[in-house]
């Protein structure tokens, strides 16, 4: 085997030919080379992204903050805690640095915030220390330092500290969103770690989940992939975005929080049909939202969602061209939108109205156009809930939210495959039947 001394002098001089060809004014700066090059190196092991390791340095133009373990500190179980807390009221990151037995380096991911929990033997430390020097953080170092923390001392706080968490980061229309945050909801019920929504507005969908829904856990408005990708581990169904992989197995780390993006239902044994609609179905909507849905009496009625919009000719939204799926993709949604026409949808209901001719209809469709048919042809059988909107704005979401709901209350849909609000309606319903889809069942 080869000895030690050639595998160390070799990874410290792969980490100063990184350096070199990276950033060589640092390899001026530092007065210990070697040490320099091994703390470089160590960094790269543990996956550690450079840019974190130059914040740690203080050569970035983070505004982190940096604080030191000394003796003015009850114990380092309360450093670290002491350290959460300042993360968040700043909201910020924290660089918590104390001298160890050996090299470690694990960071705990707060609701966007992060603390940078690192041990460093006194030779390391004092590489970082010089950097501080340079760049102005001398007033970081406080008190003087006790013994090195122990590995058990450490790892013992990471865990304590540690409350994993499922970040679910939605995306697309409101039923690809919600069946998402089901998917996730199972995973972190099962896991019994809380369950952290992140809805971001775009053109999919403009409004905010609080805009939709009573809920008092807790979301957030913007999208934390970015922050995500460097510290957790990261599950990303969004096919088109670089990195991501559709339908890879959510596998779960006992000290790492997991971020989970998609439009679609998670690969995990504890997601599944009854556990993901537990969860949506607990969903309460707003009072404005109820107050639509108040109006209309559809138990009796036959519900129909037809879905056009995004078939071929009809995909000239932002929200529905290609650039959003693959070309396989959106070939398969113009196939199955030609499929739910509204006169497929007609066929199959007069043949239920020759069946019961008491028989009335509510109808949820995603263009203006198709009410005008239905009405004039089915008159006071027809119930809807009337709008002037037919895009994505927040006003319309609100009024595609109480369809959905009222579509789940009948006992029979006529739904539309391929649509994930129909899907929706059926993972809101406690009341259905029966159901057919369009292009398979009519």
């Amino acid at each position: 085997s080869i000895p030690n001394y050639l595998t160390n002098n070799a990874n410290i001089y792969a980490a100063t030919h990184f350096l070199w060809n990276r950033q060589s004014e640092l390899i001026a700066k530092s007065e210990y080379y070697d040490d320099f090059a091994q703390l470089i190196f160590l960094e790269f092991q543990s996956n550690i992204n450079f840019g974190r390791t130059l914040e740690l340095l203080g050569e970035s133009n983070s505004s982190a903050e940096f604080v030191t373990y000394s003796t003015e500190d009850d114990n380092y179980s309360g450093f670290i805690e002491s350290a959460m807390k300042l993360a968040n009221k700043k909201t910020n990151k924290v660089f918590a640095v104390a001298i160890g037995e050996s090299y470690q380096h694990k960071s705990l991911f707060n609701f966007g915030n992060v603390v940078e929990c690192i041990l460093l033997p006194a030779k390391l430390f004092k590489v970082v220390k010089h950097f501080w020097v340079l760049n102005n953080f001398t007033k970081t170092i406080q008190g003087e330092f006790p013994s090195p923390v122990t590995n058990s001392d450490f790892n013992k706080a990471f865990i304590e500290n540690c409350k994993p968490v499922v970040y679910v980061d939605a995306q697309h229309g409101l039923g690809n969103r919600i069946r998402a945050i089901g998917s996730a909801a199972a995973i972190a019920k099962a896991a019994n770690r809380e369950l952290v929504i992140v809805w971001e507005p775009d053109h999919h969908c403009e409004c905010k989940f609080a805009d939709l829904f009573e809920y008092s856990g807790r979301v957030f408005d913007k999208s934390l992939l970015k922050e995500a990708d460097m510290y957790i581990d990261v599950f990303n169904y969004m096919e088109i975005e670089p990195g991501a992989q559709k339908d890879k197995p959510v596998v779960l780390n006992d000290t790492k929080d997991v971020y989970l993006r998609a439009a679609y239902t998670f690969k995990h044994h504890d997601s599944h049909w009854q556990s993901e609609n537990e969860f949506i179905q607990t969903l309460k909507p707003t009072a404005e939202i109820q107050a639509f849905i108040n109006q209309l009496d559809v138990e009796n009625c036959l519900a129909a969602h037809v879905r056009m919009e995004a078939g071929k000719g009809l995909d000239h939204n932002t929200y529905d061209s290609v650039e959003n799926w693959t070309q396989e993709g959106h070939d398969e949604l113009h196939f199955w939108r030609d499929k739910s026409h509204f006169s497929n949808f007609i066929k199959r209901i007069d043949a239920l109205i020759e069946e019961n001719n008491e028989l009335k209809i509510f109808l949820a469709t995603d263009l203006e156009e198709n009410y005008k048919v239905f009405e004039d042809y089915y008159g006071d059988r027809l119930i809807y809930l009337k709008r002037d909107l037919y895009d994505r704005s927040k006003e319309q979401i609100k009024y595609g939210l109480a369809d959905a709901i009222l579509l789940s209350k009948s006992k029979k849909l006529l739904g539309s495959t391929w649509s994930s609000f129909s899907e929706l309606a059926m993972r809101m319903s406690k009341t259905y039947s029966s159901i057919e889809m369009s292009g398979k069942d009519f």
